[in-house]
């Protein structure tokens, strides 16, 4: 069970995703703890590769699936726009965010934490995880262009990233 929240028309987990099956009972391959370390599934979830992600099998619970892009723009406008929107998505204080965790205010209530990345999940750290403490990722479902990774061209995957150091949300493409 995940909390949730309301946001404009939208409704939004306020928990980091956290299984190891997809919604139609599957289990999961290729999923992580950061650093490989079960003591950060509680606060942080488990990080998904971009497959995982896009697998027609819903890596979200019932009822729940992965934003698009466009669903995480419409949030950032309800939330005053992409400069000010990582704040508000973002858990206050540094308790889990490295300090100075700035513009951190959670009015939204999403509650985002940085639970880093790692080889798996977005590409980021080959061969080895990245980022705990400093940012938070989150796939969509969007693809844009390509991107060469290890030599190999593939479709590129959108995902929306939260930083310590600023109050603005953002996207990347890997």
């Amino acid at each position: 069970q995940y909390c949730s929240i309301i946001v404009g028309s939208q409704e939004w987990m306020c928990d980091n995703l956290n299984t190891s099956h997809y919604s139609n009972g599957d289990t999961i391959i290729n999923w992580e703890f950061y650093n490989l370390n079960s003591g950060y599934e509680g606060a942080y979830g488990r990080l998904y590769t971009r497959n995982n992600a896009n697998s027609n099998n819903n890596v979200c619970p019932t009822g729940w699936h992965v934003p698009t892009k466009a669903e995480y723009e419409y949030l950032h406008a309800y939330l005053g726009g992409q400069n000010v929107a990582g704040g508000k998505m973002k858990s206050v204080g540094v308790t889990f965010w490295t300090t100075p965790n700035t513009g951190a205010t959670n009015v939204s209530g999403f509650n985002g934490l940085p639970g880093g990345a790692n080889s798996l999940s977005i590409g980021c750290c080959t061969g080895g995880t990245s980022a705990v403490n400093n940012y938070g990722n989150w796939w969509t479902t969007t693809t844009q262009g390509t991107v060469t990774t290890s030599g190999f061209q593939t479709t590129g995957q959108v995902y929306m990233t939260l930083s310590y150091n600023n109050s603005s949300s953002s996207f990347v493409v890997t």
